[in-house]
């Protein structure tokens, strides 16, 4: 049904694919990192250790490569990415939950099928990132936010679709890069969380400042 094989083949080795686990590291670190920040808050700590869960579980997958440890692979990423524009859609756009949960039921569906449906033109499943990239460039070219989170949501958003590339050529660079490309999705995919996390940490800040007792 779908394909999640890789140019990077290290069969008869410990670790299936060492470069991609390596590689989600970045996700660890980013989260690491928001874990150290002295204005981290609730809403900053629950973003951290989500995106720690996205190298963890990703790093299962790429570590062991059984299809059925794909759901933490996925699982994290699907986990995180509701989370976040739950909190933004609730700051920026007070959805009910109720309207949530709908939006978010169609996204992850339009998400599925959009990795089934292309998944003969755009290889490695990679449609089923292009919502998530239009809500990047969306909210980068939207009036929803002031103009530096708008810049950083059009950067975040490049460095997905540079992601995106990546993932396709994996296997067509196979001759070229015996370890594919599939390792360089991770780490620009790990660079798109700017945008996100820039917006996340400043208004946390801001709500800190005006809610000192908080």
């Amino acid at each position: 049904m779908f394909d999640f094989s890789y140019c990077e083949n290290s069969s008869g080795f410990f670790i299936t694919y060492p470069f991609n686990v390596l590689s989600n590291m970045i996700f660890i670190f980013i989260g690491i990192y928001i874990l150290s920040l002295k204005n981290r808050h609730g809403n900053t700590i629950t973003a951290a250790l989500l995106i720690i869960s996205i190298g963890v579980g990703s790093s299962i997958w790429h570590f062991f490569s059984q299809k059925w440890l794909l759901i933490f692979d996925i699982g994290s990423i699907a986990v995180f990415v509701i989370w976040y524009l739950y909190w933004f859609t609730s700051c920026y756009i007070k959805l009910s939950t109720s309207v949530f949960i709908i939006i978010s039921i169609m996204f992850l569906t339009i998400s599925f099928l959009s990795a089934y449906l292309l998944k003969t033109i755009i290889p490695m499943n990679s449609a089923g990132f292009l919502p998530l990239l239009a809500i990047l460039f969306g909210i980068g070219l939207s009036g929803i936010s002031s103009k530096s989170y708008r810049i950083s949501f059009l950067v975040s958003g490049l460095c997905l679709l540079i992601a995106l590339v990546f993932r396709i050529i994996d296997r067509d660079l196979c001759n070229l890069i015996p370890f594919g490309t599939h390792f360089l999705w991770h780490i620009f995919c790990g660079l798109s969380l700017y945008g996100p996390i820039y917006l996340l940490l400043k208004e946390t800040s801001n709500a800190k400042t005006r809610n000192p007792a908080k």
